[in-house]
């Protein structure tokens, strides 16, 4: 490999590490560059740390109560929570536009499980739905207004399946648990639209 060559990789690995690094801040985790303290600190082998803020932390559930624009209004509010987005969870494809693909409309949210627990925003959730009710929030009707709570990691699933096996209605519940399989954005026109237009209506118990 020519000095060329060398540069060349070097150059791409710099602008690769910039962009995770990147992507890693803003997920709210602290990347520092050090020095190895081992046997190969005496050739100056750099070691990166990599230690998630106070306070911050990119830990995520998919939360689906009916109409999601209220639900993000009052998912907004709670301690802990830290970002939230209005979008289509487990639908079949990746397009806002076409025919109805099978999505449930949700809000994902990111929190700081250092102040809200997975159960506690299942508790929250359940103030603001009919938890009884099967494709239906009030009158919201359709499959996309169905209930349930999604995410990519086991841990989340079984921690809301025990919220909802600890309660006297286990049997009645209708809110789905289910990994996360496809996730698509709302169009921006839904984003926190209660926070914008108050006056628009949107079902939401409690």
């Amino acid at each position: 490999m020519t000095s060329a060559d060398d540069a060349t990789r070097l150059a791409a690995e710099a602008r690769a590490r910039v962009l995770i690094d990147r992507q890693l801040t803003e997920a709210g985790w602290s990347v520092q560059d050090k020095k190895a303290m081992n046997l190969f600190a005496a050739q100056g082998v750099a070691v990166r740390e990599i230690t998630l803020k106070p306070g911050h932390g990119r830990v995520e559930l998919y939360l689906a109560g009916g109409c999601l624009w209220g639900v993000q209004a009052f998912i907004d509010t709670v301690a802990g929570v830290t970002f939230t987005e209005a979008g289509r969870a487990n639908g079949a494809t990746d397009r806002l536009d076409g025919d109805y693909d099978g999505y449930a409309e949700c809000v994902r949210t990111r929190f700081d499980p250092s102040v809200v627990s997975i159960s506690q925003l299942m508790s929250h959730l359940f103030e603001i739905i009919d938890p009884y009710s099967v494709n239906r929030q009030g009158s919201d009707v359709g499959e996309k207004y169905r209930t349930g709570v999604y995410s990519t990691n086991p841990l989340h699933l079984e921690q809301a399946r025990s919220f909802i096996a600890a309660r006297n209605d286990a049997d009645q519940i209708a809110v789905e648990v289910q990994p996360l399989t496809n996730y698509v954005r709302s169009a921006e026109e839904h984003q926190h639209r209660l926070a914008r237009f108050p006056e628009d209506a949107c079902h939401r118990r409690g």
